[in-house]
């Protein structure tokens, strides 16, 4: 099989032609392509292929020009936004380069968030300090050590930003996270963007109705159980605070594959962790600058 996560981007005229170069290609490889997290259209477009798909999940789209912390549904998150602003802690969006002593902090952070288990990659966000060179990253610091952060990728063809991985320390207050994704919202709002994606809930509304799809149905079944260990519906009710706007995403894959060797192929790419990213160069110097 191979993998292939998200959507195409650039000029949509050509989207169809190149799918087409690229299953003649695999095919010539003996590769059998799977369209992972991929939108209606493109779910769609692999389907006049002779591709199966079904519902994997769903992306929450927070709307920026729309969100408000007004109304009696978010008075916690204001109230935690009100202890933070207390207690000190101060919001800033870090732009690479990001010196070593950031990096350290971001790498306590992770260490301790992870505690003990092993990194995951492919689909979901993970710590590799060629990866977070990249993009801005949003903080939370107080007293000038880092207790939240969440990394930002923006795409200014799609009028953007998404939150990948996110991250906090055991004694960071609850709520951080509230107050970093609100925080966050208005940086969007700020920049001129028009959405802040929190990234998708798996298997969210998916199989919950008679005339579903046994596959989609499975599929449910998962999420209700796995919830127990991955809290699948804890994601989808956290996200639910901040948005009603919720994008469905899709998995596409060839008919002559099994659908359940597919999944076993998603979960062994996903546990596996990943190769570290290209490495982007930086230089640190003794007074603390550096360059890339």
């Amino acid at each position: 099989q191979a993998m292939v996560m998200g959507d195409p981007f650039g000029d949509a005229t050509y989207f169809a032609d190149a799918m087409q170069q690229f299953v003649d290609e695999a095919d010539v490889l003996s590769y059998v392509p799977v369209f992972y997290e991929v939108s209606e259209r493109i779910a769609m477009l692999a389907h006049e292929f002779g591709y199966d798909f079904f519902k994997l999940g769903e992306e929450a789209h927070v709307i920026v020009t729309e969100f408000s912390t007004a109304g009696k549904k978010m008075q916690n998150v204001r109230s935690v936004i009100n202890q933070a602003n207390r207690a000190g802690f101060e919001f800033k969006v870090l732009q690479p380069p990001f010196s070593a002593e950031v990096m350290a902090q971001l790498q306590a952070i992770s260490d301790e968030w992870l505690a003990g288990r092993e990194e995951k990659g492919y689909s979901l966000g993970f710590f590799d300090e060629n990866y977070l060179q990249r993009y801005p990253i949003a903080v939370l610091e107080k007293d000038g050590q880092i207790e939240a952060f969440a990394t930002l990728v923006t795409s200014h063809t799609e009028q953007q930003m998404a939150v990948d991985l996110m991250r906090f320390t055991k004694k960071a207050p609850n709520g951080v996270m509230d107050v970093l994704f609100v925080n966050t919202i208005a940086y969007a709002k700020e920049k001129g963007l028009a959405t802040l994606n929190l990234g998708m809930s798996p298997l969210a509304n998916v199989g919950q109705h008679r005339q579903s799809f046994g596959r989609e149905r499975l599929a449910n079944l998962v999420y209700q159980f796995g919830s127990k260990v991955y809290s699948f519906e804890g994601l989808h009710h956290y996200k639910r605070k901040f948005t009603k706007n919720w994008v469905p995403m899709y998995i596409a894959y060839s008919r002559k594959s099994w659908i359940i060797m597919v999944m076993i192929g998603l979960l062994k790419i996903d546990n596996k962790g990943v190769a570290r990213a290209p490495e982007i160069k930086v230089v640190y110097y003794e007074d603390n600058d550096f360059e890339q």
